[in-house]
């Protein structure tokens, strides 16, 4: 517990405000917070730990320390205290949770049965519940029953003892506890990724698609996929004044509790929630204004037999309506259903995953017809990419659908994708006022629903907001080519690593500017046997152009070989009718801006990052005369030599001079200690030569003064002396050592191999720090990286070491300074692994920059810093072209490692 938690908590306790007098005094006695020198607390150490928490603590004119919300804290503390005491048990997460939920909200209803101060017998639990909770449908209420009653008895009494407490707490305002209410229900839902967070939106997004429509009065609000109410609550508190009706539903008994709980609080006393299967069973006769909803994300797709209702025929082109077996994808389903349910003039808002926008599965290209065929489609919203992160990795958009004329601009879209999720919720006001008033803002374009099905119905607003380049001879990539294909999957069994046909691998292609080559010789894998190949081999002709279509980059590179060799089917190859395009040339364009603008717009980020054949072929490339792109190459390249050289000249000279600055800050303590301690050494051993004394480790190389107390004076015991000329020495050698490893980084020899990296972590990173203060464990499935041996030692002892020098300071205990190494089995793209490294030692300061800490190396007048740990990690990271990065606060907030790195390494 932090000294903020300690005075927080006794003043939640307290009756009365207390100066900081008292509360030094009070938390002195309890020890509900000891300093680490052991002292004790003073007031003023109390004033300037309330000054610091303005948000938390106010004092009054007379001194007078109080809380902020202090009864909204009292229910807060209570809902943790229940958690704390069921986390560790057998309870599982289905069950704490919600009870610790019921009883904040039982608590604040106070309806209590006459018998409630009696033992908890089945007949007082089903009267409790039922007078507190009469709005949840039956099956709900007998639910909770029978949680509670499979508590165990010393637990089932101590829970009803708390609930008394939360009875006896001043009860809040209205407004205030249905504000804490909602949060506490979404941190339930997204801090424990709750099923990943199926049951709650993130707040900006509800906020968005539940203010984007005004409804009629008492008009009819339904969320056929509500979890916990946020976005149907948010659309019913922006048409408050309309007097909304609400329908909520959703497949799960534990998210009608949470969402009807949440529908309560917030003042809408005529609760609807319903338990159903909405893919399967949609809502019987109901006619809806508007539908706001968020499907669940990444569920197991399954097949339903779907009932066009609500969609007239007519408006369909006959090989549309055709084509329409009665069978459809479960979020295709989804969509169709919720569609079903508006009345004429009636709208829905729908989050989907992106895919919904441009897969060409059969059943998603149907829904794309339909809606725009039957003029159901009036906007596209692309969300940013980090909008349900770290929960959910994909990205996802808003549909805008209405039951009404066409639009007279067309269809709405904007592209927020690139945008971060704090600077979209700053534009959502001007995004709904441009979706209303059919204006045109930057990021959004409208587009005239017949130029869609030219586009195979893509609605991705990305492609749209393209702007072609102009001028020159701009052709498709598909006339200046001879063949244009994708590589050829190959059963497992039948590649290995020794001999055969080369079978390139993404991973063999080189991701880096100017002319990359490879050739047979770079293959990592061979075919063992031809006549096994699924179809007839489609060889790599000499002087293809091999490109990545998975993956961030392309790593366009110009293959040298005229033997028989194969790629994989993430490869594209591109044989170009060099009478028009030189293949040096392509690769040229391919690394230029105009290029990469256009292979973003085609790019698709669901999953791992990816674009389809169909597409790269159509992208533009400025055909010069040939005798130009010659001449343009030979540039382009020249170019390029000159800035590599540039950069790699500069990134020596700075690592020289850091390592210089960095040796002269590291090598200045130690020296001048060992310095300090040989002049006073000399001193002392010339006196003892010169009297004949015998000499003793428990002498004093000084001489102590009267009245020195000689326990304060153990550093000038000729002992310690010497220990700390040793030291000094180690510290200097250790200082040499790392900037060695710095230089060797820099500009020793690269020898990637590959490298188990759970075997190697456990065999030669984890027995150096045997003997240290911290405890390390590693998990996770093994996982094989191509990586140089030496380097990687270096990431992870770097990393281990700052753990234990700035994480561990004063804590002794081995078991309680904890070191976790996970390498995940899932990774966001696969041609990474992701690797986490957690302490639980002291977290990163509020002012912590991961970009200042890897560049600790550097110091003197250039910019502060401390040592090499970070920039080590920066070099190791860097030259396996790799990312570093830190988790964010929603990730860590109940986590007891607060400081967590994850590296991504090929």
């Amino acid at each position: 517990m932090t000294l903020h938690e300690a005075i927080q908590e006794l003043l939640t306790t307290s009756d009365q405000a207390l100066t900081s007098s008292e509360v030094a005094e009070k938390i002195n006695s309890s020890q509900s917070y000891k300093r680490k020198d052991g002292q004790q607390l003073t007031p003023t150490q109390i004033t300037a730990r309330v000054n610091q928490y303005a948000n938390v603590f106010t004092v009054t004119s007379d001194g007078l320390i109080t809380l902020i919300d202090k009864d909204i804290l009292r229910f807060k503390n209570a809902y943790y205290h229940i958690l704390n005491r069921f986390r560790d048990g057998k309870y599982g997460f289905f069950e704490y949770k919600p009870l610790a939920l019921i009883a904040l909200f039982v608590g604040w209803r106070d309806r209590f049965p006459y018998r409630f101060l009696d033992y908890p017998s089945q007949e007082v639990i089903d009267e409790l519940i039922t007078s507190n909770l009469e709005f949840l449908a039956p099956i709900t209420r007998d639910e909770l029953i029978s949680l509670i009653i499979r508590l165990e008895e010393k637990d089932r009494h101590w829970l009803w003892g708390v609930l008394q407490d939360i009875k006896s707490f001043p009860k809040p305002s209205a407004v205030d506890f249905r504000d804490f209410f909602n949060d506490i229900i979404n941190e339930f839902t997204n801090a424990d990724s709750f099923h990943n967070g199926q049951y709650s939106s993130p707040q900006v997004l509800s906020k968005f698609i539940g203010s984007l429509f005004f409804i009629p009065n008492n008009g009819l609000i339904i969320d056929p996929f509500a979890g916990t109410a946020s976005s149907l609550l948010q659309a019913y508190q922006y048409n408050f004044e309309n007097s909304p009706q609400l329908i909520a539903n959703d497949i799960s008994l534990t998210a009608s509790i949470l969402g009807s709980l949440n529908i309560f609080v917030n003042g809408y006393q005529e609760v609807d929630y319903q338990i159903s299967d909405f893919f399967a069973k949609p809502f019987p006769d109901k006619f809806a204004d508007l539908v706001v909803t968020v499907p669940p994300l990444g569920i197991r797709q399954k097949q339903y037999i779907y009932e066009l209702k609500g969609v007239s025929p007519v408006l369909l082109d006959d090989f549309i309506w055709n084509s329409f077996d009665g069978m459809i994808d479960a979020t295709a389903a989804a969509i169709l259903s919720t569609v079903s349910l508006l009345k004429e003039g009636g709208k829905a808002v729908i989050v989907v995953p992106d895919g919904v926008l441009f897969s060409v599965k059969r059943d998603f290209l149907f829904l794309r017809q339909i809606l725009v065929h039957a003029n159901l489609l009036k906007g596209v919203i692309s969300l940013p990419s980090g909008m349900f992160r770290p929960y959910f990795s994909v990205s996802t958009s808003v549909l805008i659908i209405e039951k009404t004329l066409p639009r007279k601009n067309g269809i709405f879209l904007f592209d927020s994708s690139k945008l971060t999720v704090e600077a979209f919720e700053a534009r959502s006001f001007e995004i709904k006022s441009a979706y209303h008033n059919q204006d045109r803002i930057e990021n959004s374009i409208y587009i005239d629903p017949d130029e869609i099905p030219f586009k195979n119905y893509d609605l991705s607003p990305k492609r749209y907001l393209l702007e072609m380049p102009s001028g020159g001879n701009h052709l498709p990539l598909h006339e200046l080519c001879e063949i244009i294909y994708t590589g050829t999957g190959v059963n497992k069994s039948n590649i290995n690593k020794n001999h055969g046909i080369p079978f390139i691998q993404l991973g063999d292609l080189i991701d880096s500017t100017g002319l990359n080559e490879i050739d047979n010789s770079k293959t990592e894998y061979f075919i063992s046997d031809e006549e096994l190949l699924a179809k007839s081999p489609r060889y790599i002709p000499d002087k293809a152009v091999l490109v990545a279509k998975v993956g961030s980059k392309l790593k366009s590179s110009l293959y040298r070989y005229s033997g028989p060799a194969l790629c994989n089917p993430n490869i594209i190859v591109v044989k170009t009718n060099e009478s028009q395009l030189l293949p040096e040339y392509l690769i040229t364009q391919l690394q230029s801006e105009y290029v990469i603008n256009q292979i973003e717009a085609i790019r698709h980020n669901i999953g791992v990052p990816h674009y389809s054949k169909t597409d790269f072929i159509n992208i533009q490339i400025n055909a010069l005369p040939i005798e130009e792109q010659r001449n343009f190459i030979a540039s382009f390249y020249g170019k390029k030599l000159q800035e590599v050289k540039k950069i790699v000249d500069l990134q020596r000279e700075d690592d020289l001079y850091n390592i210089i600055a960095s040796l002269k800050h590291e090598l200045k303590q130690p020296i001048s200690s060992l310095g300090m301690d040989v002049t006073t050494l000399d001193e002392f051993l010339q006196d003892k030569i010169a009297s004949g004394n015998s000499l003793s480790w428990e002498d004093y190389v000084v001489p102590l003064l009267p009245g020195q107390n000689p326990s304060d004076e153990t550093h000038l015991l000729f002992k310690n002396v010497m220990h700390r000329m040793l030291s000094s020495i180690k510290d200097a050698q250790e200082t040499l050592t790392k900037a060695e490893e710095i230089l060797n980084i820099g500009g020793g020899v690269f020898a990637p191999e590959k490298i188990p990296l759970k075997h190697f972590l456990n065999q030669v990173i984890k027995p150096v720090f045997a003997n240290n203060n911290c405890t390390i464990t590693i998990v996770g499935d093994e996982r094989e990286i191509m990586a140089d041996k030496y380097q990687i030692e270096v990431l992870f002892k770097r990393l281990i070491e700052n753990a234990i020098k700035h994480g561990f300071q004063g804590r002794t205990n081995k078991a309680d300074n904890l070191i976790n190494i996970r390498i995940s089995s899932k990774t966001a793209n696969k041609d990474y692994n992701e690797i986490i490294v957690e302490n639980n030692g002291k977290t990163f300061p509020a002012e912590f920059d991961i970009a200042k800490f890897q560049m600790v190396g550097q110091t003197s007048n250039r910019r502060s810093g401390t040592g090499f740990g970070g920039f080590h990690i920066k070099r190791v990271i860097e030259s396996h072209q790799g990312e570093l990065h830190l988790a964010d606060k929603k990730e860590i907030s109940e986590s007891q490692f607060k400081v967590r790195f994850k590296i991504y390494l090929p």
